[in-house]
């Protein structure tokens, strides 16, 4: 959702040239994250760091994005 609101989504990440929108980004997820986590009960510091990743632009395909929810599992289970 942040990186759409910013325009981000089919932009490639480059993590040596980190633009305004791409801070704008990042802020707005780790804020969604960090302000939802406590009113659902569910804080948990490791999910602002995945939120981050995210938001970056370093997990682009949902292949790579289902790889972490199995590894998420895999940790839950």
């Amino acid at each position: 959702m942040a990186l759409a609101a910013t325009g981000l989504l089919d932009v490639l990440p480059d993590l040596t040239d980190i633009t305004w929108a791409r801070l704008a980004a990042a802020a707005i997820a780790l804020g969604l994250a960090c302000g939802l986590m406590p009113l659902l009960g569910t804080a948990r510091p490791p999910a602002a760091a995945t939120t981050l990743i995210v938001a970056m632009g370093l997990l682009r395909t949902p292949a790579q994005l289902a790889v972490v929810m199995l590894a998420v599992v895999l940790l839950v289970l």
